[in-house]
């Protein structure tokens, strides 16, 4: 009896120990495969995980590496994501612009999909339901259109100058966040207002929350397991992405109760207004969900460059003694400088400019997918195959 008990659990160890050898053995054959004689070259990838576990702390700098090592486009596995890695400007610029609409869709990502509530907002849509939401904000951001923004920055660059002293260590984004606010929804929150009440209050936490998630990488992006759990999670979890689009939400209810059909003051108005809804789509839900992309945008963004323009600036003090001694020349007689004398700023221009290049504000984007089977400067990427930039 006992010989038999145990005959079998061996047994059922050799069956479970080849089984797991087996599927081991697969994925890595599996993941080091070629799909054609054009594939690009790229890093062993290892069973399962592919090279997510090689990654490190900064991923950007692998990828940087491994394109030296292997050319301007590698191919890799995230997990259970086949992808491309592209750094050569030529392979760029095919897949980013001359080719756009081959590589125009967004990869279906559980972190993705919590971000655009399902796919229905501007930046994580397919193309086809991209295309017209993106020629009506673009219509929106005409030359013309685009001037009604210059009040509103040189006000708020007064307000941060009158203010820049009581504010400098309190580590308030009021300048950027207020340009955002008010021309894309026509508010904007008071420079005095308390950094523990309002609109800051509200905002802190979930800002970071979204961020942090959409920059940092999530591991359930990449693996079916950690997906489940991720799903169900967020089942029964409330997020910033949640208290975002609240915030968003009494935003657009607010437009829409005072709305002017003949008068848009902001380009909330203008998408009420102009957006049309495709069948089974809910348009006020599209427009919230595109405020709050603007918003995401645009904020974050600003904020980080600023802040790189004063770190690089402390740390090349000749830089800035030539940044300091153009302004002086050019608000000589006034004290005043606006957006109306960026003509006679060229070296701040340059300085502007070299800092979006020098510190990327974003190390890695958000991935485009191809929507065919494509062959870019002689490499094969299939159909559904996602690439992104370091």
């Amino acid at each position: 009896m006992f010989l038999e008990i145990l005959k079998k659990g061996v047994r059922k160890s050799f069956y479970l120990f080849i089984t797991r050898k087996s599927l081991t053995l697969y994925s890595f054959i599996d993941k080091n495969r070629s799909f054609s004689n054009q594939d690009p070259k790229g890093p062993i990838n290892w069973p399962f995980f592919g090279v997510l576990l090689r990654l490190g702390e900064k991923p950007h700098l692998t990828y940087q590496k491994w394109n030296r090592q292997y050319g301007g486009i590698i191919k890799i596995w995230l997990g259970k994501n086949y992808s491309m890695i592209v750094s050569d400007p030529v392979i760029m610029k095919e897949i980013w612009v001359k080719d756009f609409k081959t590589f125009a869709d967004r990869p279906k990502f559980p972190t993705l999909r919590k971000f655009s509530f399902g796919f229905q907002d501007l930046a994580m849509v397919d193309y086809e339901s991209w295309k017209g939401r993106r020629e009506l904000v673009a219509n929106y951001f005409t030359r013309g259109k685009l001037k009604n923004s210059i009040p509103i920055i040189d006000s708020n660059a007064e307000n941060l100058i009158r203010l820049m002293k009581p504010y400098a260590t309190s580590k308030q984004p009021k300048y950027a966040l207020n340009i955002v606010l008010n021309y894309v929804f026509s508010t904007n929150i008071p420079f005095d207002e308390d950094i523990n009440g309002g609109y800051l209050k509200r905002l802190d936490t979930p800002v970071n929350d979204v961020i942090g998630l959409l920059t940092t990488g999530a591991l359930m992006d990449y693996i079916t397991i950690l997906e489940w759990i991720y799903n169900i999670k967020d089942k029964y979890t409330s997020h910033g992405f949640d208290v975002l689009y609240q915030i968003m939400k009494e935003i657009y209810e607010k437009h829409e109760e005072n709305l002017d059909v003949e008068n848009p003051k902001d380009i909330v108005d203008y998408l009420i207004i102009n957006l049309k809804e495709n069948e089974g789509e809910n348009k006020k839900n599209i427009i919230i969900l595109m405020s709050l992309n603007m918003f995401l945008a645009g904020f974050d963004t600003s904020t980080s460059a600023l802040e790189w323009l004063c770190y690089t600036c402390a740390n090349y003090q000749d830089v800035q003694e030539r940044v300091y001694k153009e302004l002086s020349e050019v608000a000589a007689g006034t004290g005043k400088i606006t957006l109306a004398n960026r003509t006679q700023t060229p070296y701040l221009n340059a300085v502007l400019k070299e800092i979006l290049r020098y510190r990327t504000l974003i190390p890695l984007g958000v991935p485009r997918v191809a929507r065919e089977d494509a062959i870019v400067c002689g490499y094969y990427i299939p159909k559904g195959v996602s690439s992104d930039q370091p």
